[in-house]
């Protein structure tokens, strides 16, 4: 072999040995792509050891490719094309990780992590905290129950303790029943003072329920302290001065913030303020007469019975020795003094002096402040009758000027009278509730009308905001009897529905009653509608039998209502039209 055909051979196995590599290299790639197509599939295989692996392989490789130095640049373009796809299907896993994790809002992120307070946390903190609390709606009837048991215990407490200090017979015939109602009381102050700390309060008209709120709203009130010193146990000092020292237990007598509270809750809540607040006009006068008259006792004590003419008579005078005759001798000099300023005998020493003058004072104030109290209540209870007689006193005047018939004035002031004894209201009932918000009106016009108009036939199956959108637009008339709502053939713009009394459909003549209308009845719908081939024309005679009230409904607002309800309008025309044929 000559040296041409020897290279001619070298380089012809070099060449084959080329291609060998070319299609060894091929093949491994192959491999590495359909290695990795695999782990794209495999959802369960850890990211990191896929990744490790891939990268292994493309290592091997390379280090393969090192060693075929006589490699066509090809196979770097493979390389090449394996990391891009490496790439890519890394991304898509670390995406397909990103969505299986919850995603973190950044507003929520900022408020979490921006200031020292924490918002979210701190929102979830308290709510996990009033979760475990009790807290009492201070405008809930748990409230209001509680309030009544705590008044009791306080004027228990001011009642007797000053009776026990000035009548002793008092304290020591029953001294073992007032030892037990004393601890009841104290137990029940006790007890109060748990309450207080579970009370809700209104915050921007929602209620807080956080304790920790509600601890230090209750702490930093006046009434906390009080509660504190109304509960010190001055009573250990029985064991230094005696069991009957009655006067240890004043300081209970600091609880009377809760009696207050108490009438101003059942004045808010109650249909009849004037009259509670009468009796409790009352309850305060004899509490005042009841602890002068124990002053007076125990002042005539101090200076001597029997010493003059001014104090308490001798006990041992015939029928002055009992307890019974001694509280009330008090009792009658006391609302003597406070309402008259007299008693039978004057004053002789200079403490009686004082003593008198200061309940001269005393009674004066009472005096003021029942006067004012009364004036002020029965000018409340007057001013709507007031406002009712100006109004028709202003009609009556009216009429007398332009010279009615008297028939007519006659009808006028039975109406006036009807109103009054019926619904003791002003006339202007329909914006009574004027100034109330949108949402409070419709809820008490729900409650007072909806009832009735459920009754209605024509309204029994359609759409609950329908009714309630129809319940806020009814107004309120009272007819005479003998006044007629509609005649034939008039144009018709409203519908009716009778709330109270009875109405006569009555012929052309107006006297042949064709029916009767009781409550719950309804007419006027087939006009407003435009059901019949007369246009929007009554189409019957109604009449007043007694007086009547009715709820009545305008042709614009009934379609007003209708136009978000376009099912409950067809329903409502199908049945106007039934009645219509029902009516020929």
């Amino acid at each position: 072999m000559n040296n041409s055909e020897f290279l001619d051979s070298v380089a012809a196995e070099s060449t084959g040995n080329e291609e060998i590599c070319a299609e060894k290299d091929e093949d491994v790639f192959d491999q590495e792509l359909q290695a990795l197509e695999n782990a794209n599939n495999k959802e369960d295989e850890d990211v990191d050891e896929v990744i490790g692996t891939a990268a292994e392989d493309i290592g091997n490789n390379k280090v393969r490719t090192e060693n075929n130095k006589n490699s066509s640049g090809s196979r770097m373009v493979q390389v090449a094309k394996t990391l891009q796809l490496a790439s890519s299907w890394l991304n898509k896993t670390r995406v397909k990780r990103s969505e299986n994790t919850p995603r973190v809002d950044s507003f929520l992120e900022k408020l979490e992590m921006a200031g020292p307070s924490h918002l979210t946390r701190n929102s979830r903190k308290m709510m996990d905290s009033s979760a475990s609390s009790i807290v009492i709606d201070p405008s809930g009837s748990l409230h209001y129950w509680w309030l009544i048991v705590i008044s009791i215990s306080v004027l228990y407490n001011w009642i007797f303790i000053i009776a026990r200090i000035a009548f002793s017979d008092l304290q020591t015939n029953t001294i073992s029943l007032w030892l037990t109602f004393d601890y009841l009381s104290d137990l029940i102050y006790i007890v109060d003072m748990i309450v207080q700390f579970k009370i809700g309060f209104m915050e921007q008209g929602l209620l807080v329920r956080d304790p920790k709120q509600l601890h230090r709203n209750y702490m930093r009130k006046i009434i906390f302290k009080l509660d504190c010193l109304s509960i010190i146990p001055l009573d250990l000092f029985y064991f230094e001065v005696g069991i009957n020292s009655v006067a240890l237990r004043l300081n209970r007598l600091l609880r009377l913030h809760r009696m207050l509270e108490l009438r101003a809750t059942i004045e808010t809540i109650s249909r009849f303020p004037n009259f509670l607040r009468l009796c409790s006009l009352i309850a305060m006068v004899l509490l005042i007469f009841h602890w002068n008259a124990c002053f007076y006792f125990l002042l005539s004590k101090w200076i001597g019975f029997g010493s003059d003419s001014w104090v308490y008579p001798d006990l041992t005078s015939p029928g002055f020795d009992s307890l019974t005759r001694q509280y009330l001798f008090s009792l009658y000099w006391s609302s003597r003094m406070l309402t008259t300023g007299e008693t039978e005998n004057p004053p002789q020493t200079d403490v009686e002096l004082f003593f008198v003058t200061v309940d001269l004072t005393v009674g004066f104030l009472v005096f003021a402040a029942i006067v004012g109290q009364f004036g002020s209540m029965i000018t409340h209870m007057l001013h709507v009758r007031r406002e009712f007689l100006e109004q028709a006193d202003a009609v009556k005047q009216y009429l007398v000027f332009h010279e009615i018939d008297a028939d007519l004035q006659r009808r006028v002031v039975s109406w006036f009278n009807y109103m009054w004894g019926t619904k003791k209201s002003s006339l202007d009932r329909d914006n009574v509730l004027s100034k109330l918000p949108h949402p409070l009106k419709t809820e008490i016009a729900v409650q007072v009308h909806l009832e009735t108009l459920k009754r209605v036939q024509v309204f029994a199956d359609v759409e609950p905001g329908l009714l309630k959108e129809i319940v806020l637009k009814l107004r309120s008339q009272v007819y005479s009897p003998g006044d007629f709502i509609c005649k034939k053939g008039e144009p018709g713009k409203e519908m009716y529905v009778v709330s109270s009394g009875r109405l006569q459909v009555v012929q052309d003549d107006q006297e042949t009653v064709i029916a009767t209308l009781n409550e719950g009845s309804y007419f006027g719908e087939i006009s407003i509608l435009n059901l019949s081939n007369t246009g929007n024309r009554r189409t019957a005679n109604v009449r007043s039998e007694g007086y009547s009230e009715l709820l009545c409904l305008s042709k614009e607002d009934l379609l007003e209502a209708l136009t978000e309800y376009p099912e409950a309008r067809k329903l409502l025309e199908v049945r106007g039209r039934r009645l219509l044929r029902r009516s020929r």
